[in-house]
């Protein structure tokens, strides 16, 4: 665990130890830990906030086995632990690692993963969807699974891939610079180009006199 966490494991050292829950010190612990989530925010990659997350639920599970806590107070430890779990997991959710959008844009993961992203499948449709091998197909996931783009799914005694929060993310971005057009290929008027365009130079069609033309203000 990164320094920047161990804080959840003192706040339930403390906790457990000292038998209470509303502690001046632990409050005092994680006002402060609010603000290093905040700063987490701007800095920190996806492997980093995962942490973050599962450290803080594990705190609160620690701690809730002693003092049964109320994850619906945001005055207490039970409130802010659950808070904290919930933001970091958000942001891990929302954060894809820059190494997760690239391979997500390159043959064969891109296929792979606009595959999972209709529903989850087996090794082995996924393989006669995508038409690799099936020992193929287990390399790229594995990769995939790495990244915490995909992730497995049992359902009885089968296992599906599954894409995962920050997978769906990366699909969904691809498909969004797909879709989005070239400025160079719209039918954006260049101002720059037209600088010197003045509409008191531009003459009427022959058969229409200047005084019947409509006036864009009440200015002469």
């Amino acid at each position: 665990m990164t320094r920047t966490w161990q804080i959840f494991d003192q706040i339930n050292a403390l906790t457990t130890s000292e038998g209470s829950n509303v502690d001046p010190k632990v409050d005092a612990w994680l006002s402060a830990l609010m603000e290093r989530i905040a700063d987490a925010f701007q800095s920190m990659g996806v492997s980093g906030l995962g942490e973050g997350a599962q450290a803080a639920r594990q705190a609160f599970e620690r701690v809730d086995a002693v003092h049964h806590l109320d994850p619906a107070s945001p005055a207490f430890v039970g409130g802010r632990l659950a808070a904290a779990a919930d933001l970091l997991g958000y942001a891990a959710a929302r954060t894809a690692n820059s190494e997760a959008e690239s391979i997500a844009g390159r043959s064969p993961y891109a296929g792979i993963l606009s595959a999972l992203a209709k529903h989850p499948l087996r090794n082995v449709d996924l393989a006669a969807e995508v038409t690799k091998s099936d020992a193929e197909i287990c390399r790229h996931l594995r990769k995939l699974r790495e990244l915490d783009l995909v992730a497995p799914q049992r359902r009885g005694r089968e296992v599906f891939n599954a894409l995962t929060p920050i997978g769906r993310l990366a699909v969904e971005q691809g498909v969004q610079r797909a879709q989005r057009v070239p400025l160079e290929h719209t039918n954006v008027i260049d101002l720059a180009a037209n600088q010197g365009l003045r509409l008191n130079a531009i003459k009427p069609a022959a058969n229409v006199s200047g005084s019947e033309l409509p006036r864009l203000s009440n200015s002469a």
